[in-house]
Order: C-alpha cells, then structure tokens, then sequence
C-alpha cells in the first residue's frame, strides 16, 4: 500500500483512490497495535494531517494514554515543591509612619 514502515502502536490512513460508490470508505489504512484487544474493548486513536509523496494521508497513533489518578494531588506537591522557602512572603513593618513618603 505504501513505503510506511510500521511502528508499534502507530500507523496510516490514506484516502482511498479506488473509491467508485458512496458505500466504499474514503480512507484506508492500517494500525499496528501494541496490546491485545477482545470484543466490545474501544480501540482509541489519535491523528495528524500529513502531505506524503503519493498524496494526503492521516498519520495515526494508539491512544492507549491512561490517566493517573493521583494526578491532582502530584501537581499540588510539585506546586508546593517549586514555591518552597517563597511564601509566606515576609513584609517590612515601620516602626513609624514618617518613613512613609505619602
């Protein structure tokens, strides 16, 4: 189909050339998947617009991302992490109020 070398969780997605009624599909490609699926699992994908030698194509990737869920409590300490020794701000106070220039 293409000089695409496959790579694991990655693939492409041409238009399809030989397309001669509305039922065939408009684009056509392959994915080489890195797990094993069963049925009913949704195999999700993410995709970029790419101009190649033999025309437009969809270059394509395994979205197999999965979400820590102590992400919210890791980003508040390396918050805490990035400020230590920075808050509370120390304030000079004046012992009098002839120091101030208003």
């Amino acid at each position: 189909m293409t000089s695409h070398i496959p790579t694991p969780g990655k693939g492409v997605i041409f238009q399809n050339s030989k397309k001669t009624t509305e039922r065939h599909p408009d684009w056509k490609g392959q994915l080489l998947v890195t797990k094993d699926y069963k049925v009913g699992d949704t195999v999700k994908f993410t995709g970029w617009t790419k101009q190649s030698a033999v025309g437009q194509l969809i270059a394509i990737a395994e979205d197999t991302f999965v979400p820590d869920p102590q992400w919210r409590e890791k980003l508040e300490a390396k918050k805490k992490e990035e400020h230590a020794g920075t808050y509370p701000r120390e304030v000079k106070s004046f012992d009098d109020d002839d120091s101030v220039p208003f």
